[in-house]
């Protein structure tokens, strides 16, 4: 919830409010993999005016998210137990850590603003600084939306996990990102 509102003013002008964000309920249930954040939002909501506040955040991931989850699932992959040993795996760590287990691909969409940065990016390829101005204009997907994206041939690709839309039908400004040709099946901004 946070983060969609931040997203109402991405350039982060003082003072600047560019939309609204709309909390809403589902009819249907949270899909599995959403549940336990759902539970632990509802949790924070009920407990705090400002879910922005400190300790609000902090009782989300702390006291709620982990417990419901239960300690286990923060070392899922055993990477403490390997940290422990007498020759520090460091491939094997490595290819067991991801800050965010889920890989996500990322979008760049095309807007006379971001052609000349995306020009940039095509020609020499990413730099940091690059990647960061081009955030502003970045959707990020989940792998099997970028394959039904790119095999709409609806992507360019330009770095590892990352393409251009090059279907401009399927962007809105008002609500992001077409995940299939279908209009209105699903939405990411």
């Amino acid at each position: 919830m946070i983060q969609a509102g931040g997203r109402c003013n991405r350039e982060g002008v003082p003072g600047v409010i560019n939309g609204t964000v709309y909390i809403f309920e589902s009819e249907r249930p949270a899909p599995k993999m959403l549940a336990q954040n759902v539970a632990a939002a509802k949790a924070v909501l009920e407990r705090f005016d400002d879910i922005a506040a400190p300790d609000a955040v902090k009782a989300y991931f702390s006291d709620l998210l982990y417990v419901t989850k239960g300690m286990d699932a923060l070392d899922a992959q055993g990477i403490l137990k390997l940290c422990g040993s007498q020759t520090f795996p460091f491939a094997e760590v490595a290819a067991k850590f991801h800050v965010i287990d889920s890989l996500q691909y990322t979008v760049y969409i095309p807007t006379p603003e971001s052609e000349s940065l995306l020009a940039q990016l095509r020609s020499g390829g990413p730099t940091r600084e690059l990647l960061r101005t081009l955030g502003a204009y970045a959707v990020n997907v989940y792998p099997q939306h970028y394959r039904a994206l790119n095999d709409q041939g609806a992507l360019l690709p330009v770095a590892d996990n990352a393409s251009v839309l090059t279907d401009p039908d399927l962007y809105s400004a008002e609500t992001g990102l077409a995940l299939t040709l279908q209009g209105g099946q699903g939405w990411i901004s």
